[in-house]
């Protein structure tokens, strides 16, 4: 039997060249993420032991930097133990040692994310800028085996697909938005049990954490419960749960080619992605699924994979064409124009928050990013026909108005449609603007009611009746001191959206966009929609 430094030694050496894809005889500046655990330290020292010399046809040459990191989440007093050992080890293999912090619960609060995922993001912010700091071409993580069975059981409790359930790569992108060195996991053939060993045989002083043992971490319950009675069914679970993520990583990098080709077609603004609906539907769902998971952690700026039911949410989104999927971390997929769309709102082309509810009062007033205009009354010769003006009975203004954005049930009773009425989401849509543009539609009430659609339709009561006086509300942007908001005149994209157009023309790029919305509620088109 190997003692536990051979195996854990032998594991390491076989993933450097291997999985881990180094090169022999190459060097690499790599730092080391070090807690003081059992796991870190053993892989430090493996590291050094098996590649840290310069010489070694058959392997590389890893120059190594420790980087330990304060999650400031236990007591001071052991924290300072921690870091002055994980120093004292560095020192003690005369490598550079680098050391950093953060309040973890504070940034858990502030960004709104629970500790567990607040504490990973810290961790790798503090060893992305490490790397950056020594030029590293690498930064080398603890993970083992046990850690891998933990993530996959941990991603079926979440509700995971196939490439889900790959779990932890040998080597892998780096896992935060922002960039950064190829992450390298050399013991992830290794247990955790392998890596005590290996810390007793050497007389290496790991730390034992008791954060480990918190039940408040869903990882902890899965460590100290779930394994435990999964090990009464199958004493060799952990191998049979690396082996499932193997199987997945070998399912994913068959879909890959396949993912790759529909990727190539996505465009990008920012950390917004659209995808062609046409050829999303023409993959199989297994590729749809892949793809969909990519572009929302494009979208998130995180490699963290959603959980299947986003994603499921999505992929019936893109067979529907219409609708939208609100996702964690403020991000939307939605539908418009032949494309499937997933990113944050605030990145969307033309996007513009909501109103508030304001009064309308007679005169000039500015409303968010409009000029409002309400005077009158006017007599029935003078009635210019523009699509941001309207020309309302004087005794509906006598009751008060009010503009605020779209809520949730509003309805018009459109001049010209016979007393019926319609859903303003309806005619939103049917307008065919995008739906990241839709709260910066003005509603104008009265009482409630939904008098004019800014832009769009009037409703058939509060019209001013032919021949008779009429009370004028204008809107106009404020930044429009020239006609069309000082914007060239576009012929196609200057007439509004109007309902039968020609919906087959190449898309708009995102100014394109901005321009579309303006146009159509600043006095372009042929016919005004509301008369």
């Amino acid at each position: 039997m190997s003692s536990p430094v051979a195996t854990v030694e032998r594991a390491v050496r076989t993933a450097l060249t291997g999985p881990c894809r180094l090169t022999p005889g190459a060097t690499y500046k790599v730092v080391v993420g070090v807690s003081g655990g059992p796991d870190s330290l053993a892989l430090l020292h493996a590291l050094h032991r098996v590649a840290g010399q310069v010489g070694a046809a058959d392997l590389p040459y890893l120059a190594l930097t420790v980087a330990h990191f304060d999650h400031g989440i236990r007591a001071a007093e052991a924290r300072t133990a921690e870091r002055a050992l994980v120093a004292a080890q560095a020192e003690r293999l005369g490598l550079p040692f680098l050391a950093g912090a953060a309040d973890v619960p504070a940034v858990a609060e502030r960004e709104g994310r629970g500790l567990e995922e607040s504490a990973r993001r810290c961790r790798y912010r503090f060893l992305g800028e490490a790397a950056r700091a020594v030029g590293a071409d690498l930064v080398a993580v603890g993970h083992t085996a046990t850690d891998q069975a933990e993530t996959v059981l941990l991603r079926l409790l979440r509700g995971t697909g196939i490439v889900g359930l790959a779990a932890m790569a040998e080597r892998s992108r780096w896992p935060l938005d922002g960039g950064g060195p190829d992450l390298i996991r050399p013991l992830l053939t290794v247990t955790r049990d392998q890596t005590t060993a290996y810390c007793a045989a050497l007389d290496l002083p790991a730390q034992h954490d008791p954060e480990n043992e918190s039940p408040r971490y869903w990882r902890n319950r899965v460590r100290r419960e779930l394994l435990p009675l999964l090990r009464t069914f199958n004493p060799a679970i952990v191998d049979a749960l690396n082996r499932l993520a193997a199987s997945a990583r070998e399912v994913r990098d068959v879909l890959d080619a396949a993912v790759k080709q529909t990727w190539a077609m996505a465009t990008f603004d920012g950390r917004q992605v659209r995808l062609p609906l046409a050829a999303l539907r023409a993959q199989p769902r297994a590729v749809q699924a892949e793809v969909l998971r990519r572009t929302v952690a494009h979208a998130r700026g995180e490699a963290l994979p959603p959980r299947w039911v986003h994603i499921e949410a999505l992929t019936r989104l893109v067979a529907c064409g219409r609708g939208r999927v609100s996702l964690p971390g403020g991000v939307y997929g939605w539908v418009e124009r032949g494309e499937a769309v997933i990113g944050p709102v605030d990145d969307a082309p033309g996007h513009h928050g909501g109103l508030e509810e304001q009064a309308l009062v007679p005169g000039v007033q500015q409303v968010g990013s409009w000029r409002v205009e309400v005077d009158g009354p006017w007599p029935a010769d003078v009635r210019p026909e523009e699509r941001l003006v309207a020309w309302l009975r004087p005794e509906v203004v006598a009751q008060g108005l009010t503009v605020s954005s779209r809520r949730r049930g509003d309805r018009l009773e459109p001049l010209g449609m016979s007393g019926t009425t319609k859903k303003v989401q309806d005619l939103l849509v049917d307008a065919r603007l995008p739906w990241a543009e839709r709260d910066a539609v003005p509603i104008v009430r009265v009482g409630g009611r939904v008098a004019w659609v800014v832009g769009l339709r009037i409703a058939a009561w509060a019209a001013a009746a032919p021949g008779a006086p009429a009370v004028r509300v204008a809107f106009r942007r404020v930044d429009d001191a020239e006609p069309n908001g000082g914007r060239p005149p576009r012929p196609e994209m200057g007439r509004g959206i109007q309902p039968g157009s020609d919906t087959t023309r190449p898309r708009a790029s995102s100014p394109e966009l901005l321009g579309r919305f303006s146009n159509s509620l600043d006095g372009g088109g042929e016919e005004p929609r509301y008369l």
